[in-house]
């Protein structure tokens, strides 16, 4: 719920909660990127940067 990320975002902001970022890709690799997240290879997030 909204209420619930709300009550994280003081441990984000503190640095005590940080995601584990899985793989980086440039935009314009927008398909590999989705297609290691169809394909369940992800463990974590995956950033798109300009």
């Amino acid at each position: 719920s909204r209420e619930r990320l709300m009550s994280l975002l003081p441990a984000v902001v503190d640095g005590q909660l940080k995601p584990k970022v899985w793989k980086t890709f440039p935009l314009d690799q927008t398909p590999a990127a989705l297609a290691e997240i169809s394909g369940r290879r992800v463990i974590g997030k995956v950033i798109l940067t300009t």
